[in-house]
């Protein structure tokens, strides 16, 4: 039957036996609620869980930092959770393991992005928690999920911070827990930019490289708006900039700074006569003429708080820019260890 539980692979049989040693893997009881889960709020109960995440290949190892997902999407609330999720365009979340769990998983975080047996384990926990997606939050193609031409991202993959060469502390440290914790983050992104850097050695130097990245995408004129850019900085990068001085606040500063555009340019899929969505305090573009809209030079974020630096990726000069937001959420999971 053509249900869509799946995501076209062929899946493991969840049977009774599969999904009770998955249970196995967390402290919480099979009926527990987690939360409700985005886009269509289906309850998602620990078994519920455990039943996607058999179907995937999981092991009872890994349901933590699944569960730690599932109920981090929840906490987007509808911004993130719900209306991007059912977009038209091709919004996809991304999963990011911080902590010792990570390497007790043996979640990569170099060449972290793509195929093969290095990530396997990033594979697994991606898809057991993109069946949830469908299964619980009945994300699915043309009834939930709008999107027009789709995107591989939506086979969700799970990643984690390359932590032992990152000059900075790691990101779920950032965001309040300490590093000795483990946490999992749930990015929604929105493209995916390699920005390549051939022979900058500066800090400087690379930064505006990434900063240059980071324009790729669009700015809206509402009066508010939840565009970020998620930078996945490989140690290359990461470590000279580190050494020379700039703290991660520094590095986001400085590429605010830099990563500049036109406003003529990043406005024009958005026509601006008659346009409710405008916000007051741009309404004067409206009475500039296109070539005088495509001088004005702005920054393409609000500020650098909208910039995440994560450290990402094996040698080589290659960051990955990717157009993001809203704000991630971050949940630890060793609350939810057996």
């Amino acid at each position: 039957l053509r249900l869509d539980w799946g995501d076209g692979f062929p899946l493991m049989p969840a049977t009774r036996d599969a999904v009770d040693e998955l249970l196995t893997g967390t402290s919480l009881p099979p009926d527990h609620v987690v939360c409700d889960m985005p886009p269509g709020f289906g309850i998602a109960t620990v078994e519920k869980i455990a039943v996607n995440a058999a179907a995937a290949g999981a092991r009872p190892e890994h349901m933590p930092v699944i569960i730690g997902a599932v109920k981090a999407l929840s906490q987007m609330g509808s911004a993130g959770g719900k209306s991007l999720l059912m977009s038209t365009s091709p919004q996809a979340p991304l999963l990011v393991v911080n902590g010792p769990i990570a390497q007790e998983l043996d979640v990569n975080s170099r060449s972290a992005l793509g195929p093969g047996f290095d990530n396997r384990v990033n594979i697994v926990i991606g898809r057991a928690f993109s069946m949830c997606m469908r299964n619980i939050g009945h994300w699915y193609p043309n009834k939930m999920d709008m999107d027009t031409i789709g995107t591989t991202r939506k086979f969700v993959l799970c990643i984690a911070e390359n932590e032992k060469m990152s000059p900075w502390e790691p990101y779920h440290v950032d965001k309040g827990f300490k590093a000795s914790e483990s946490a999992v983050s749930v990015f929604v992104t929105n493209g995916e930019l390699d920005v390549q850097d051939q022979g900058n050695t500066t800090a400087e130097g690379l930064l505006k490289t990434v900063a240059y990245g980071a324009t790729f995408g669009t700015r809206g004129l509402w009066e508010r708006h939840s565009e970020e850019r998620l930078i996945l900085l490989p140690p290359d990068v990461a470590g000279p900039v580190g050494a020379q001085g700039f703290t991660k606040s520094g590095a986001k500063e400085f590429i605010h700074m830099h990563a500049n555009a036109s406003l003529g340019k990043m406005t024009q899929y958005v026509p601006l006569e008659g346009e409710a969505r405008t916000a007051a305090h741009w309404q004067w573009i409206k009475g500039l003429t296109e070539q005088e809209r495509l001088d004005v030079t702005v920054p393409v974020l609000e500020s650098a708080e909208r910039y995440d630096i994560l450290v990402v990726g094996a040698d080589r000069a290659k960051t990955l820019v990717m157009p993001s937001g809203p704000s991630a959420e971050t949940v630890g999971v060793d609350q939810y260890r057996p």
